[in-house]
């Protein structure tokens, strides 16, 4: 039995023309929605664990280039179910970019402090204590 004969196609398309409401952008934002959704889970869990390591740059640069083209298509064809959950897609894995360079400095940090027996909770981490325990650290090798 085909579920899609004409008859089907036919009201599809005319509930979309005669109420106003198309179904086929519905899909649209939809879809849309779905995949910057999927995106949350991953930055919640690496905002909490405060680790990236198994999130590869490639990957990361690779969808913000390919979600940034997205963006730039659906607001030159004008077609909002795409550019605007794309759009928030971006904003998503610039946080997870921004969070995985983040995160590493202070890892590569807490390596080099525990290479010189300092522990973390010897020092306060934020930029201008750790600049100046670089600065100590030249200075008195």
């Amino acid at each position: 039995m085909n579920i899609l004969n004409e008859d089907t196609i036919y009201r599809i398309n005319s509930m979309s023309t005669e109420k106003g409401f198309d179904i086929y952008e519905a899909c649209g934002y939809l879809a849309g929605i779905l995949f910057a959704a999927g995106l949350v889970p991953q930055v919640y869990k690496s905002f909490k664990t405060k680790n990236l390591r198994d999130i590869s740059y490639g990957w990361q640069f690779t969808y913000l280039t390919a979600t940034t083209v997205m963006v730039i298509y659906g607001v030159h064809k004008e077609l909002p179910a795409i550019y605007i959950p794309t759009f928030f897609e971006n904003l998503l894995i610039l946080s997870l970019i921004i969070m995985k360079i983040q995160y590493h400095r202070k890892e590569k940090i807490r390596l080099e402090l525990e290479m010189n027996d300092i522990t973390m909770d010897d020092i306060k981490m934020d930029d201008t204590t750790i600049n100046e325990t670089r600065m100590h650290e030249k200075e008195n090798p």
